[in-house]
């Protein structure tokens, strides 16, 4: 009957659903712990999408195909499931998956120097968190924006926001300027023949820079040293540019909005207790702003005091710096929570370690491939690829678990050896899984034809990714689970002085404890 086959489909693969469903939410469920809101916010919206999914595979669709099935005569049936478009397919995923097994040293090799090749390429992936690498070069709007570059200098806004009790004091502005100076004529801002790279006195604004022009327009008397005479608006008279008090300093703000057009407002608060330095940079690559934002913490240390002159630092430069920093940090960290949570979930359902570390390691190995392959091709780590580690955990880990989860019915229910267990779980699932990672990935690789090039490295990386997961579960894992079985075999033939190593840890299959031979042992002797 209809309704008997659906109760039985929904308990036979109950336990490799519900694990993958887990899994692929714990993937992005680790998404969470992100400092970027975009990542967290993609996370709860995919996991969301999951869970919605899942209960929906476990009443809607075994209800759909009662409905389907139900006015069907047995004979119809019968002939559909005995219909195998795909047997070719079928033998071929089990004679490669017998051949790893039958040939595990060479394999295993191979893993090893795949794991150590891309392992050691994590030290020079680069990064880039720039949020106008998203837009398209050939938008017109972009390539106005280059020309004018190109024509009027660097179009980007990078600020120093200066903080203490006075700003018009001479102190305050003689720190202004030696701060200016500072970032202007930092070794790393200049070229080899002595030009300015990133920040030019041109492209600077500030206070002091006001106060200069005003002072080769009309010479007036400064006031300069230490700063409790600047606090007190005392000056020294040294005949420079600094305003010799805090009433000339007003004096001369009114005089820059009547002879510069200068509002002081721009550049100061009414308390006078807060200021800006504002650069305009060029566009440059992630090396030129982390660069650019070096400059400017180096600047800022020189010239800010604790407790009299504090200088905090803005802009896209260090706004891309930190993000730089935050990518890597995100990578690992998510990445390694999202595999953590599953192999311990899979380690649990399973109540083994060894068949959980068999089943988890399909999608380690597709992590180290995806960040093999972004270094091989020269693509970056950025707000996208960042994510791809979680989301092959979640969604790779269900060919590991649908593999194991069938070798140990085959091993354990229907008592085959590990070569027929390997043989009988690629032929019953091979398709399934092929099938599963071709749509999968197909979705991802929709992104390719995306004009915004972020997206469409995380859709050809993700892709190749689950496809490369799902290999390894069809054909490497197999090798791993053989090798399981056999050990736990030899340990229990030890218990039971029938030869091999002796072992004190009794296997468990369906909750019960078994101290003698492995089915297929029992079903041979």
């Amino acid at each position: 009957e209809a309704e008997d086959s659906a109760v039985t489909s929904v308990v036979t693969v109950g336990i490799a659903v519900f694990l993958a469903a887990a899994t692929t939410m714990f993937g992005f469920l680790s998404f969470s712990i992100s400092d970027l809101p975009p990542i967290r916010q993609f996370g709860f919206l995919c996991l969301g999408g999951v869970l919605f999914g899942f209960l929906l595979s476990i009443t809607m669709l075994p209800a759909a195909l009662v409905v389907r099935d139900r006015g069907r005569g047995v004979k119809e049936t019968r002939r559909v499931e005995e219909h195998r478009l795909l047997d070719w397919l079928d033998r071929g995923l089990a004679r490669l998956s017998l051949l790893a097994e039958r040939h595990r040293l060479p394999v295993w090799i191979g893993c090893l120097v795949l794991v150590v090749a891309c392992g050691l390429s994590v030290l020079g992936i680069s990064t880039s968190a720039d949020f106008r690498t998203f837009v398209p070069q050939d938008l017109p709007s972009y390539r106005s924006f280059t020309r004018i570059e190109e024509f009027f200098g660097g179009q980007d806004m990078t600020v120093a926001l200066l903080k203490g009790e006075d700003l018009l004091s001479a102190w305050s502005l003689r720190k202004a300027d030696e701060f200016v100076s500072a970032v202007l004529d930092h070794p790393r801002n200049l070229t080899p023949e002595g030009e300015r790279k990133y920040f030019r006195p041109e492209k600077t604004n500030s206070l002091p820079g006001i106060f200069k022009a005003l002072s080769a327009l009309s010479p007036v008397g400064g006031a300069g040293g230490d700063p409790s005479g600047a606090k007190s608006g005392e000056g020294t008279g040294s005949g420079d540019w600094v305003p010799a008090n805090r009433e000339e300093a007003e004096a001369l703000l009114s005089r820059a909005e009547e002879v510069l057009g200068f509002p002081s407002s721009s550049f100061i608060t009414p308390d006078r207790e807060a200021s800006l330095v504002a650069f305009e940079v060029p566009f440059v690559d992630e090396e030129g702003e982390k660069e650019m934002a070096s400059i400017l913490r180096d600047a800022a240390s020189a010239a800010g005091v604790p407790g009299q002159l504090e200088i905090r630092l803005t802009g896209m430069p260090l706004i891309i710096s930190d993000a730089l920093d935050k990518l890597f940090t995100t990578q690992l960290e998510s990445g390694g929570l999202a595999l953590l949570l599953c192999a311990l979930l899979v380690m649990a359902v399973f109540r083994s370690m060894a068949y959980g570390i068999s089943a988890t390691s399909v999608v380690f190995l597709a992590i180290l491939l995806e960040i093999g392959l972004l270094r091989l091709i020269g693509w970056p780590l950025d707000i996208m690829t960042v994510m791809i580690a979680s989301l092959v955990i979640g969604a790779g880990i269900d060919f590991g678990i649908h593999v194991a989860h069938r070798f140990r019915e085959e091993l354990y229910e229907n008592r085959l050896g590990p070569e027929e267990a390997v043989n009988a779980t690629v032929r019953n699932v091979g398709n399934a899984l092929i099938s599963a990672a071709v749509t999968t990935s197909g979705a991802f690789l929709i992104l390719a034809i995306s004009s915004f090039s972020p997206l469409r490295r995380f859709g050809v990386v993700t892709a190749l990714a689950l496809i490369s997961a799902c290999f390894a579960a069809l054909v490497l894992e197999p090798t791993f689970l053989t090798t399981v079985a056999t050990r736990l075999d030899k340990r229990v033939r030890g218990e039971n002085g029938e030869g091999g190593e002796a072992g004190s840890v009794p296997i468990t299959r369906g909750g019960q404890r078994h101290r003698g031979a492995l089915p297929w042992r029992r079903r041979t002797s």
